[in-house]
C-alpha cells in the first residue's frame, strides 16, 4: 500500500489522533474537542492566539457540493473567534475549493492540509 493510499484511508479517529498529536508537538495547548474539528490555543510572548483544525475526510474541489461546507467553516470561525483556521482533509484539497474559501471567508485566515502535506 502505498504512502497516499495509507493517509487516504486514515478513518476520522485516525485522522483526530494525527493532527493532534502533531499539533501538541508543535506547541498547541488548551485542547477543545467538537465534533468536527478541536480548538487549540497557541502562545508567544505578546500574545495567545486561537486556531481550528477543521478535519474532514472528504475530497475537497470547487464544485457546488462544497458550498456547504465552506459556509459551515466560516460561521465556526466567527463563533469560535479564531485568528486561523486550518481546514485538514486526508483525500485532495484543490485550488478551485481554496480560491472559492478565500474569496467566501474575507476577514478568515485559512491554510490547508490534505493528503500530500499529511505525508
Amino acid at each position: 500500500m502505498s504512502k497516499i493510499e495509507r493517509i487516504e484511508n486514515l478513518n476520522k479517529d485516525q485522522l483526530r489522533l494525527i493532527m493532534s498529536g502533531l499539533a501538541r508537538r508543535m506547541g498547541y495547548h488548551n485542547f477543545t474537542d467538537r465534533e468536527r474539528y478541536f480548538l487549540v490555543d497557541i502562545s508567544s510572548p505578546l500574545k495567545t492566539e486561537r486556531h481550528i483544525f477543521y478535519l474532514t475526510q472528504d475530497t475537497l474541489s470547487g464544485s457546488d457540493e462544497s458550498y456547504s461546507l465552506v459556509e459551515e467553516i466560516i460561521e465556526i470561525s466567527k463563533k469560535e473567534k479564531v485568528y486561523t483556521v486550518f481546514i485538514v482533509s486526508n483525500k485532495y484539497i484543490s485550488e478551485g475549493f481554496k480560491s472559492r474559501f478565500n474569496q467566501k471567508a474575507v476577514g478568515v485566515t485559512c491554510d490547508y492540509i490534505d493528503r500530500d502535506l499529511l505525508i
